[in-house]
């Protein structure tokens, strides 16, 4: 009997371990495709294939910038629209930090609440590319920073970018100074002021160049709203 029970013990310790091996080997299977992108994405990058943005070693923490709403979208926002329907209440909607916007995308055009011709460029590239990520549109926000003390209702056409957050960086020289610094490290004809990309995590991931051409500007996001399963 001894014998028999010794088998048996043996045969589910076996059968555990491969059950186990299996488990383990579906899961794999399931997650090979996201860290071969990954690696692809970010480390491994072959001649003829290069980002279109310059992308940030060293990310810059988005959720310690404190910012105050000047305009909030009507539509063509996702986040907004949440309220709208009472899918969220309207304290979990409260903007205070850019950390706030619940782990999406963010585009954010950073400059004067002046807007010259760059600016409608600029405003319009951030539009068309959110449009262009179909199903996708729920996960990304477009964002306007103020770096300066005019007041964005004195903008003519703002209506003509509707779902455009317009938020003012409060106490900015510090980071203005580092996003400046960064700028001139990747292109010495950067400024601050342009198009950047924040992650879901909250942080400047990257910076796309001047004079931004959309179709570029897509395929970046388009490739990381592909292997991000956040946001």
């Amino acid at each position: 009997m001894r014998g028999v029970s010794g088998e048996i013990k043996i045969n589910i310790k076996k059968t555990r371990k491969k059950t186990n091996f299996m488990f383990w080997l579906v899961v794999l299977i399931c997650i090979a495709p996201v860290i071969a992108s990954s690696i692809a994405y970010y480390i491994y990058r072959p001649e003829g294939r290069v980002n279109y943005g310059f992308l940030i070693n060293e990310p810059i923490d988005a959720s310690k910038v404190l910012v105050k709403v000047e305009i909030k979208p009507e539509n063509e926002s996702t986040f907004a629209g949440l309220v709208t329907k009472k899918q969220v209440s309207p304290e979990s909607y409260q903007i205070n930090s850019l950390k706030d916007f619940k782990g999406r995308w963010l585009l954010v055009r950073i400059g004067s609440a002046k807007c010259d011709e760059i600016c409608s460029k600029e405003l319009y590239a951030m539009r068309q590319v959110r449009l262009m990520t179909g199903k996708n549109r729920s996960r990304v926000e477009r964002v306007w920073l103020i770096s300066n003390d005019l007041s964005l209702n004195q903008v003519s056409n703002f209506t003509e970018f509707q779902g455009t957050w317009g938020l003012r960086i409060k106490d900015n020289n510090n980071f203005i100074n580092r996003l400046e610094a960064i700028s001139k490290n990747l292109n010495k004809e950067l400024s601050y002021k342009g198009l950047w990309l924040i992650d879901p995590q909250g942080h400047f991931m990257m910076r796309f160049p001047s004079n931004p051409d959309i179709k570029k500007m897509y395929k970046d996001l388009a490739r990381l709203l592909k292997v991000s399963r956040t946001g």
